[in-house]
């Protein structure tokens, strides 16, 4: 009886369970389903300034749709016109001198699709952007977000002070790109890709990459409330130590942006957004609204917002960080009881062990002796230290 009684609950639970998971499909109205991306902005660097326009995607399928073929024009308001033109599928640039990017002046977005659809931005004003005080970091050791307790996670925190004056504007974004050395264990000596090849002297070209990531994070602030335009110890992006990103050589290019109060107000519901954690009580996502509209269609949102700004610009260099230990990437062989005969083309180049005179039977992975296939690059960056 006893039996029979928990197979029945068995059978219950498992109903329950199974009525409790249900496919979600939300409903998009076909007039969301494909609205205009514009990413745009105007710096007062001298050199190219950027527009990309894409299509949205499905949930299903996402991806990037680029508009091609579109009539751009960056307007300011004294009625000069810059007219962009498309470089790759859906991104457009053109060239603007110091004296056409100046203080005070505002600058909209003029884009007519291949379509014949009009899409425009307000008139956003580029405002002086106050001074880059310093840039530092702090060792500092952070709570993991594994299940492990009292587990944390090594590196460094960095910081910036900024100063600015009553003629400066009260609104700044900071965007970061990092720059790192890295280096593998070994030179190629022995490699096979259907016929062995003996390195000699070992190639050492691929010992030393150098990479560069955009760091994603949205990092902006209002002094417009403060007793003065300025701001210490604003903290900015962690970097751990499980990465070879400080063993050797690291670099920081900060850029900082002066913004207007509407593109403040829209980066910070984008970093509203994006720091949602997701849960049960979370609140809604905020309903983004940018500066750009479909004239054709009133009713098509477009997304994005196009601005200009200020920037000053600060690099710094990072070596050598003390009470902070680098963790190597792993090296591993793996030996092949045939030798070259296991290989496959899949496998090509197959980077090898061996003595003087024979190829080995000790498999490398690529990332013992190939820095590429870590994604960076061997050309040194120009502003890389000798």
């Amino acid at each position: 009886m006893n039996q029979f009684k928990k197979a029945i609950v068995f059978v219950i639970l498992a109903a329950l369970s199974s009525s409790c998971v249900k496919l979600y499909k939300p409903t998009i109205e076909s007039i969301d389903s494909a609205n205009y991306v514009v990413s745009g902005r105007l710096t007062s660097i001298e050199g190219y300034q950027y527009v990309t326009i894409s299509k949205t995607s499905p949930i299903i399928d996402p991806g990037y749709i680029p508009v091609e073929k579109c009539e751009i024009d960056i307007i300011d308001d004294k009625s000069n016109s810059f007219h962009l033109e498309e470089f790759e599928s859906g991104k457009y640039r053109v060239w603007m001198n110091q004296s056409e990017l100046t203080i005070g002046t505002a600058y909209m977005l003029d884009i007519t699709t291949a379509l014949g659809e009009k899409l425009i931005s307000d008139f956003d004003t580029m405002y002086s952007c106050g001074e880059i005080d310093s840039v530092y970091y702090e060792r500092k050791d952070i709570p993991s977000s594994n299940s492990i307790p009292f587990s944390y996670i090594k590196g460094i925190r960095f910081y910036i002070d900024m100063a600015g004056d009553e003629t400066n504007s009260k609104f700044y974004r900071w965007e970061l790109t990092e720059t790192w050395e890295y280096k593998v264990a070994q030179p190629i000596i022995w490699y096979y890709d259907g016929v062995s090849h003996h390195e000699v002297p070992p190639d050492a070209t691929r010992m030393t990459c150098w990479q560069t990531n955009i760091i994603g994070n949205i990092y902006i602030i209002s002094t417009e409330n403060l007793s003065a335009n300025s701001y210490k110890m604003y903290p900015l992006s962690f970097v751990n130590n499980s990465t070879q990103r400080l063993k050797h050589l690291y670099s920081l290019l900060i850029n900082q942006h002066s913004l207007s109060e509407e593109a403040y107000t829209y980066f910070n519901d984008l970093r509203l957004n994006t720091n949602q954690d997701g849960g049960l009580y979370t609140k809604q996502p905020i309903d983004i609204k940018g500066n750009l509209y479909n004239q054709s269609s009133p009713e098509q949102v477009v997304l994005g917002f196009f601005s200009s700004s200020e920037i000053k610009q600060k690099r710094i260099f990072i070596k050598d960080v003390p009470n902070l230990t680098i963790e190597d990437p792993p090296c591993d062989t793996i030996m092949l009881r045939w030798g070259v005969r296991e290989l496959s083309s899949r496998d090509y180049p197959a980077y090898m062990t061996g003595s003087d005179t024979r190829i080995g039977s000790g498999l490398l992975g690529k990332p013992c002796v190939d820095c590429l296939q870590m994604g960076g690059t061997i050309v040194k960056p120009d502003f890389w230290p000798n």
